[in-house]
């Protein structure tokens, strides 16, 4: 007789229902398993490779501040924390930064919203900029 293994959600609802697993009081243990699994269910996913420029450009200034006094636009700040495909934070990743300006220019000839920043101890990093106007070909504003 060949034996099935359990999934997760099976083995955790068995030791609830044999009193071995309990949750929060507040929150019911089919509740608990429901979140669990939507919470592995948006797991990190690796951002996709895009082949479309504008193109990395070397020697980009390494700065945080990409707005500057009196640029038109609405003012943004990102920010945001690294992982690797395995879910660990990258300290110190290199992040090199381009958008377009608030009509949805690039500066090709100079450095014009481009940054290369490095994460720091908990693979944190921030930037302020603009918000990138429309880009010509694209669905989104980026």
């Amino acid at each position: 007789m060949k034996i099935q293994p359990l999934s997760r959600r099976d083995l955790l609802l068995k030791c609830a229902a044999a009193g071995v697993l309990t949750s929060i009081p507040s929150l019911s243990v089919a509740e608990a398993i429901t979140r669990w699994h939507e919470q592995e269910a948006a797991a990190k996913k690796v951002t996709p490779w895009n082949e479309i420029g504008p193109f990395y450009k070397r020697l980009a200034p390494q700065k945080s501040e990409l707005r500057a006094p009196g640029d038109p636009g609405l003012p943004v700040n990102v920010s945001g924390q690294l992982y690797d495909t395995a879910g660990n934070i990258l300290v110190g990743a290199k992040l090199e930064i381009w958008q377009a300006d608030h009509l949805g220019h690039y500066d090709l000839d100079g450095y014009r919203y481009r940054t290369t920043l490095a994460a720091d101890s908990a693979g944190k990093y921030s930037f302020d900029s603009v918000m990138p106007g429309h880009y010509p070909d694209r669905v989104c504003q980026h």
